[in-house]
């Protein structure tokens, strides 16, 4: 009866679609980005979207990140770099026009544990929608910065924000 007993709470055990151990995805549009010359299409942090991005790493220096991924503008590095460097970690660059490829790299190597993911007003909204996640947020604004998206993936996913910076 034990040894049935022992094979049923491994296969139980076994049975919880590896979610057992969630992962934690934070979520942030870029810091503000220079728009002084609309000629220029990857343009540069302003000296307030530098400060919010040192303020993003602060709000996060208590979770223990273990990937930092942004899109291949000079902006969204701009803004992971303050907790890149901190962290001693590389940014990983990610294409946000498929959203399907992070998620299923988040969810395939990060079990159990936290990623910051960087993107724009226009690819946030979809992304949280990717991971199943959803908000009440319908829009970003082209002036908004500081929603901070928390998601919590387990058997379900559960999504908070917050806000950050001045």
């Amino acid at each position: 009866m034990r040894k049935l007993l022992f094979i049923f709470l491994l296969f139980f055990a076994g049975a919880t679609n590896g979610w057992s151990q969630p992962i934690t995805v934070f979520i942030v549009r870029h810091a503000e980005k220079d728009m002084a010359d609309g000629n220029v299409k990857d343009p540069r942090l302003t000296p307030e979207g530098l400060k919010r991005s040192f303020e993003l790493s602060t709000k996060l220096e208590k979770e223990e990140i273990s990937a930092i991924f942004s899109t291949n503008y000079i902006r969204t590095i701009q803004t992971a770099e303050p907790i890149s460097k901190r962290l001693k970690k590389k940014i990983q660059i990610y294409d946000p026009t498929i959203p399907s490829d992070i998620v299923r790299t988040v969810t395939g190597k990060y079990k159990g544990q936290t990623v910051l993911i960087v993107g724009h007003s226009n690819t946030i909204l979809p992304m949280i929608r990717a991971f199943g996640g959803s908000t009440t947020i319908t829009e970003i604004k082209d002036y908004d910065y500081s929603y901070l998206f928390k998601l919590i993936i387990n058997d379900t996913v559960n999504t908070s924000y917050a806000y950050y910076g001045d």
